[in-house]
């Protein structure tokens, strides 16, 4: 985008915002008046009317009418947010704008960062824990990379968890729903001294699943989950404090079945025939598999982390210390057919017999397959108390180890004979980065204020693989070892321009930069080839204007930010033309471009409203080398297995999602007062896959969930009734080929059906 279109946008907005504020603001009397909104999305607190930065703010309240519980969750609540399943979540990805890393090889860098009270995750869904007890959700839009570091290309989804109080407060909520799901969870927190505060809080919950396996009659779907989370604020003195914090969780799933739901060729005549066996229809909304082996995901997560804070004068110093580990055992057969030992030979068609688990074949060790450690250091220096300016200067410090075994053992029959093979892979990837980094704010005149950042970044990337074959075998290749490293530095910076043309009103235009660090295709499938030369640095220039309004006597808070990202080496994956291999890209550039309205509405005392938009037009600039769909023929634009994919848009990335948030508490003067809540999302129609494949593209659809309750007076008892999915709208997470049977599948979710509930919370001392 031109410098010229960017300043002509942002004329004209002005001009039409200085109309609506004119004609919006003539109340005496405001009957209500929206809370002022904080947020760090700049390492400093700050009003949202005075942050410039493409920044959505998702509060407790809009978290708990949306009943987002878990990660995942999140893009009931975000238009901007869109959370692609692929199985467990080590390779579920989330994009930002139509932005984010689609590849789930463990040498390949999110795109989109995740960070819980200031502690960078090494994976975006590393943090699993129910979202219980959280203060705020700050999604950042777009790269973010000069304050947050370099995988932040997409953007930054910074979860704050609540601090301790000084009064002493609680909170215990119990849920129950028609689908047999039950959930606790609660806080507690308080004084433990006289400079000592400290807070507990914990979640367990349980869901047998939507689905089921009708070949081993165990259910599909399902989640058995729970954590505790600790934080203890000490007042060392006048000046200093510390922030120490502790976290636990498991989760247990019975998860990341596909279902089928097309077929073709022979083979899918063959599947068709093996579920008609069953009495089962394979069809849009099926929920029935036939797997041999049961799908699982069983993941723990733990962490520590110090927050040590100096209040001087002039200048403030923190630092900010975290250790994680993360471990993950899943198991993902994929074939959706049953099989038994020798019969299989005789049937047409792969099967995984283990592909991913430890089941003594190898010399994995139960207990975690997939394994993650990391530590860093982040130290800032603060300013304070300066008249015009805000300075910062900080120091990052990044180590990471990851280690994964996998096991593969595929059984593939013509005239009884197995040609399937048996082989494992122990993989590990070790990181360690540094980064110099730098931002400030100067106030030109009362109105205009300029913004300058710049990080520096050095990463050194170390893998190395050893892939041990007993039988070689169709999907299972020659044994083999390498090594290989790669060093690399990034820069990235900002630039922006704030005007303040009124008290509560703010525009701004600013550009931006990104750094992604290099990937290497490391997967089963891997050779020393494949990993001797890495995917290149992924890097994005980014240029936003936008502008933030607060009228109508502070009831009514406007935020609109139109932007435009030019990618270059965009790394993805996609499966091969033959429809049994992944392979790591590198796009040559992709763009993303749209539009993002954030409104937040408090009408009349009790009632508040939220409309978020989201308009993204993310496509491929200039991809002439993109991989074939399974089964794409040269009239289809397949040449000597590649295609162009230029101007296609990218996987995953709806053009339109609208979310809309509202609550009306009524003001009774009894006893019990009622409440109603309404949530509606709608997201249009998306590609499935990286190769464009048109048979894994996503309908579009719109959710509605309904909520009513009951509240006594003093605030300490509640009770609700909710439907989520009200209308049953049936869609699906994404889609997927599966060549080898001749068929397509589908990942869903529990939300794609409709189910009622009932929760009961009691708290006290929490306004």
């Amino acid at each position: 985008m031109k410098v010229f279109s960017i300043a002509r946008w942002w004329v004209w907005t002005t001009a039409l915002v200085s109309l609506l504020a004119g004609t919006a603001g003539y109340s005496a009397q405001p009957a209500a008046e929206l809370e002022d909104v904080i947020v760090v999305a700049q390492k400093h607190p700050q009003s949202y009317l005075q942050v410039p930065v493409s920044v959505s703010v998702l509060t407790s309240s809009m978290l708990d009418l949306a009943k987002v519980s878990e990660f995942q969750d999140l893009v009931q609540v975000s238009p901007s947010l869109t959370f692609s399943q692929a199985g467990d979540l080590r390779v579920g990805s989330v994009l930002i704008r139509g932005i984010g890393t689609t590849a789930f090889q463990t040498a390949v860098e999110p795109a989109v960062s995740a960070a819980v009270d200031g502690i960078i995750m090494g994976r975006t869904t590393q943090f699993i824990a129910d979202l219980e007890d959280i203060d705020r959700i700050e999604l950042l839009r777009g790269p973010q990379g000069t304050l947050f570091g370099k995988n932040a290309t997409g953007g930054v989804i910074a979860i704050y968890t609540n601090n301790p109080t000084e009064t002493l407060s609680g909170r215990v909520r119990a849920s129950y729903s028609s689908d047999e799901a039950h959930a606790v969870s609660g806080f507690i927190s308080g004084s433990l001294g006289d400079d000592t505060r400290g807070r507990l809080a914990f979640f367990s919950k349980s869901f047998d699943g939507w689905g089921n396996n009708a070949y081993t009659g165990i259910p599909a779907g399902g989640d058995d989950s729970w954590g505790a989370r600790a934080k203890l604020d000490v007042t060392l003195s006048e000046h200093v404090s510390l922030m120490l914090a502790a976290d636990y969780a498991e989760q247990n799933r019975n998860c990341c079945a596909l279902m089928l739901y097309d077929t073709e060729g022979p083979l899918g005549l063959l599947v068709e025939s093996e579920y008609a066996a069953y009495g089962v229809d394979i069809a849009e909304g099926n929920t029935t598999t036939l797997d041999t082996r049961d799908d699982f995901s069983d993941t723990q997560t733990w962490g520590i982390s110090s927050e040590f804070t100096v209040d001087l004068d002039s200048w403030r110093l923190v630092s900010l210390t975290g250790y994680r580990r993360y471990t993950l055992e899943s198991a993902q057969g994929g074939e959706g057919r049953p099989y038994s030992g020798q019969a299989a030979l005789a049937v047409p068609g792969i099967f995984f017999d283990s592909n991913g688990s430890y089941s003594g074949a190898g010399s994995g060790t139960p207990g975690g397959d997939h394994g993650q450690e990391q530590f860093s250091q982040e130290f800032r220096l603060e300013s304070q108390n300066w008249a015009r300016t805000n300075a910062l200067l900080g120091l990052f410090y990044w180590d990471q180890a990851v280690d994964r075994y996998f096991e593969r053992v595929t059984v593939f029959g013509i005239g009884g004979i197995n040609f399937g093979g048996t082989g494992w892979l122990d993989s590990t990837v070790d990181t360690q980065s540094w980064a110099l980094f730098g931002q400030l704010d100067h106030a030109l005149t009362d109105s205009w204020t300029v913004t300058a950042g710049l990080r520096y970044t050095e990463d050194q990337i170390d893998v190395a693989y050893e892939k041990t074959t007993l039988k070689p075998g169709l999907l299972v290749g020659p044994g083999s070892a390498a090594a290989s490293a790669v060093s690399d530095t990034g820069v990235s910076g900002k630039l922006s321009l704030q005007y303040n043309p009124a008290a509560h009103w703010m525009t701004y235009a600013a550009v931006s930069t990104g750094y992604k660090s290099p990937g290497f295709d490391l997967i089963f499938d891997v050779t020393p080839e494949r990993i001797a030369q890495p995917a290149p640095a992924e890097t994005v220039i980014s240029y936003e204007v936008g502008t933030r309004l607060e009228f109508w006597d502070n009831r009514a808070r406007l935020g609109a930010t139109l932007f435009h990202s030019t990618f270059d080496d965009l790394q993805g994956q996609a499966l091969t033309d033959d429809g049994l291999d992944f392979r790591l890209t590198s796009a040559g550039s992709a763009i993303t471009r749209g539009l993002e309205v954030d409104f937040a509405l408090m009408p009349a005392p009790g009632w508040w409203l939220s409309i978020a938009y989201a308009y993204t037009d993310a496509f491929y600039d200039d991809y002439t080398n993109g991989p074939c769909y399974p089964g794409q023929t040269a009239a289809q634009g397949c040449l000597a297995g590649s295609q162009n994919l230029t101007d296609k848009s990218i996987a995953n990335a709806p053009r339109n999602k609208l979310a809309i948030q509202t609550r009306y508490d009524f003001q009774a003067r009894t006893a019990w007062a009622p409440y109603l809540g309404l949530a509606y999302r709608y997201q249009s129609d998306a590609p499935g896959d990286l190769n464009d494949d048109p048979r894994t593209s996503r309908a579009s659809y719109a959710v509605v969930d309904l909520v009513a309750g009951l509240r006594s007076s003093d605030g300490r008892w509640s009770a609700e009734v909710f439907v989520k999915n009200a209308a049953n709208e049936f869609y699906v997470d994404r889609k997927v080929a599966i060549t080898a049977q001749g068929s397509y599948g589908a990942f869903l979710s529990r939300d794609a059906w409709r189910y009622t509930g009932i929760e009961v919370t009691y708290q006290f001392g929490v306004d």
